[in-house]
């Protein structure tokens, strides 16, 4: 009865979404599923018929309240994309996981503030705070590696 998709871009392809969902909601099933989202993708017909699929929990990388740290590391969404995104999950009577990101490469104390004023703002049902973090292989290791 609960499960999560582990798709960090579930949301991304509509046809798929959609197919997904239909056969859930055509078998009746008592889901309660958790999955990840993007503001930038989530759309209100697509919000409902989530819902309707047995998804109660949407977990959304909104990264930085930032729009320079959001540039950054390439989360190329507009600041009001947040609002409305959220907004649209919870009128579609889905929770939000909310996840933050401190210590990101162009971030300094005021770009940290602006992040933690929008996870205020945005009151997630539940929030992960996390600090950045360079693995091995990623674009962030190299850089952490040369700057010693």
């Amino acid at each position: 009865r609960h499960i999560k998709f582990a798709d960090e871009i579930f949301v991304l392809n509509p046809a798929h979404v959609n197919g997904l969902c239909d056969g859930l909601i055509a078998r009746g099933y008592d889901l309660n599923i958790w999955a990840y989202a993007r503001v930038d993708t989530i759309k209100p017909a697509m919000a409902d018929k989530l819902r309707k699929a047995g998804i109660r929990w949407l977990a959304y990388g909104f990264e930085s309240g930032s729009e320079r740290v959001r540039k950054d590391v390439n989360k190329g969404y507009a600041a009001n994309d947040v609002p409305k995104a959220v907004a649209l999950t919870r009128n579609a009577g889905i929770f939000i996981i909310g996840n933050f990101i401190f210590g990101l490469p162009e971030d300094d104390l005021d770009t940290m503030q602006e992040t933690l004023d929008l996870a205020l703002e945005m009151c997630c049902e539940f929030a992960n705070l996390n600090c950045t973090m360079a693995y091995p292989g990623s674009a962030l290791y190299d850089i952490a590696l040369q700057e010693g």
